[in-house]
């Protein structure tokens, strides 16, 4: 488990500045990014977010991620990116899991916290409570 520990803190700081060569390197040819608001399967497709997260200047904060259920590593991150800066909405934070398998990467899943939830519906405006809420199903890869 500490070798997946090491790949995805590896994964982490390639991302934080900017490497997608290095992130889809460490991916394997069935992975898939689930954000939330969106669902992106294998390498390719990974870059793409990958590369317009980039461009955003999107980081994560927070410990090392640490064994979960089954196979799963799950972590809680602080994300900060300009539009988050642009919005004054500064940081946010999500619980992520993640599963390593021979060595790559095959699952990344992020989910709001329900601070984050109430501090996106407030600044939005909204009453509504199921405002950027996640359907709650999980699909697996």
């Amino acid at each position: 488990m500490t070798d997946a520990v090491g790949l995805v803190e590896s994964f982490r700081t390639a991302q934080n500045r900017g490497d997608v060569a290095a992130c889809v390197g460490m991916l394997a040819a069935d992975a898939v990014f689930d954000i939330g608001t969106g669902r992106f399967e294998g390498p390719g497709r990974i870059a793409t977010l990958l590369r317009l997260l980039a461009r955003i200047h999107y980081t994560t904060a927070g410990e090392p991620a640490a064994p979960g259920e089954g196979r799963l590593l799950t972590a809680l991150w602080t994300v900060q990116h300009d539009d988050l800066r642009r919005s004054r909405l500064g940081e946010l934070q999500v619980h992520a899991e993640i599963e390593v398998r021979e060595g790559a990467i095959v699952l990344v899943r992020t989910r709001p916290t329900a601070e984050t939830l109430a501090k996106l519906r407030a600044a939005s405006g909204t009453t509504d409570p199921a405002a950027y809420e996640d359907s709650g199903e999980r699909r697996d890869p």
